[in-house]
């Protein structure tokens, strides 16, 4: 789960420039951890 951390976060990070944007970034994460599954 940590690994999983490392790697989502930069993604989140290129979303992050505006408030909609990091909104979407806590529901991408999220998005990328059910499709791993």
């Amino acid at each position: 789960m940590f690994i999983l951390n490392d790697i989502l976060k930069p993604l989140q990070n290129a979303f992050s420039s505006t408030n909609l944007g990091r909104e979407r970034a806590h529901w991408f994460s999220y998005a990328i951890l059910a499709l791993g599954r």
